[in-house]
């Protein structure tokens, strides 16, 4: 049995000290096939079914820590289970709107698929892809009314940001919000992903601002740096020189999130 807490930690590649998240119950993913980048169909009710069995009531709340980016498809995971009309905001350094390989659910897919197919989401809002990967998505996608982008090189002033959200955010409905720490600069944390410019400051002035007098139903955050990942042995300087540890970045994401979740 999964133990019963609001917070939960997925660990799939055995990377987070899972001590330093007391507030957290860890939910053990590490041994389930078919999940890295891609979810197939077993992996993912395998895992829905420990979402629910840990969170019976209200599956999708509180806040989770879902390992790398590779595990981003986790968000669509979660939002499946919300049983009434939401928002989705998301803070990424990629769209996550490609095409599904394969038919199968991935960290590159997610969000186009929640897009296409959730009919409870009533508006999506992206902060921080660069523009050229805006521009590049199908018209389609881009001619979507529930859609809504930020690219990174406006985020760039935070009182953009900041008129942004006021603007392009809703509040008749409740929120779930994502963030993927590669929309970060790499002088702020390391990921394994290719990153932003955010610093961590101003992301967490975003959360408060879109937060502030909202439901919020829960969030997620991922974008740690694995310990089996290739680079992680390569570039352990640069890893060092970055300001925020993992714990670190995530501690300041998970305190501002603790005052609405």
């Amino acid at each position: 049995m999964v133990s019963k807490m609001k917070n939960r930690l997925f660990n799939f590649t055995n990377t987070y000290e899972t001590s330093k998240y007391k507030d957290f119950s860890v939910i053990e993913c590490a041994d389930i096939s078919g999940t890295d980048m891609y979810l197939d169909d077993e992996a993912h009710k395998k895992i829905s079914l420990l979402i629910k069995d840990s969170s019976p009531s209200s599956p999708a709340s509180g806040i989770h820590l879902i390992d790398s980016g590779n595990y981003h498809y986790m968000s669509r995971v979660f939002t499946e289970l919300i049983d009434e009309p939401y928002e989705l905001i998301f803070f990424d350094n990629h769209t996550d709107m490609k095409p599904a390989m394969f038919d199968m659910l991935s960290c590159g897919s997610w969000a186009g698929e929640v897009l296409e197919k959730d009919e409870n989401l009533r508006r999506m809002v992206v902060i921080g892809p660069p523009q050229k990967s805006i521009d590049e998505l199908p018209g389609e996608i881009l001619g979507n009314p529930k859609l809504s982008f930020m690219s990174r090189e406006k985020c760039e002033k935070i009182r953009d940001l900041g008129d942004f959200i006021k603007r392009e955010t809703t509040d008749t409905v409740p929120l779930y919000l994502s963030i993927d720490k590669d929309v970060l600069s790499k002088s702020e944390v390391d990921t394994n992903w290719d990153q932003g410019s955010m610093s961590l400051d101003t992301l967490a002035f975003a959360i408060d601002e879109i937060c502030k007098g909202r439901k919020l139903i829960g969030a997620d955050i991922c974008g740690l740096m694995p310990l089996s990942a290739e680079n992680f042995s390569k570039d352990t300087n640069s890893i060092m020189q970055c300001k925020y540890s993992l714990y670190e970045s995530d501690a300041a994401l998970i305190e501002v999130l603790k005052k609405y979740v």
